[in-house]
């Protein structure tokens, strides 16, 4: 659900700083980097110290083959590999959506990075919905 919320976001801040307010694309991409980089570290400040992050026991080259031998065995890993591989090319087509807004339809930078949210948001009320 964040993710869908960020690249909705992102899309619709990139449209309304390139067209609204008449940023050229790197200006613009500049001022979306200097909000992603306040709220990390706005969150870093936030977020709890005492949490340990995941890890290995001890890394070593047998338990590196055990996790590729029980990856490789697994039905399951395999639904997971399937899923995430079949939806890259939905994320592809999304990613390259203004691309092609601007060369079929002639439309500005700005309203066809605008309308490229449109994917995101039907994702993330579909994950809210149903």
């Amino acid at each position: 659900t964040a993710s869908r919320l960020a690249d909705t976001s992102s899309s619709l801040l990139l449209g309304f700083l390139m067209g609204r307010l008449e940023l050229t694309w790197r200006h613009a991409l500049s001022t979306e980097l200097s909000f992603v980089l306040l709220i990390l570290v706005r969150v870093m400040m936030i977020a709890p110290n005492h949490i340990a992050g995941p890890g290995d026991k001890e890394p070593s080259a047998y338990g590196f083959f055990a996790k590729w031998k029980r990856l490789i065995t697994d039905p399951n890993g395999w639904l997971a590999f399937g899923s995430v591989f079949g939806t890259y090319f939905v994320w592809t087509l999304v990613a390259y959506t203004s691309v092609m807004l601007k060369d079929v339809y002639q439309t500005s930078v700005a309203v066809a990075v605008g309308a490229s949210s449109a994917m995101p948001i039907g994702q993330f009320l579909g994950l809210l919905v149903g």
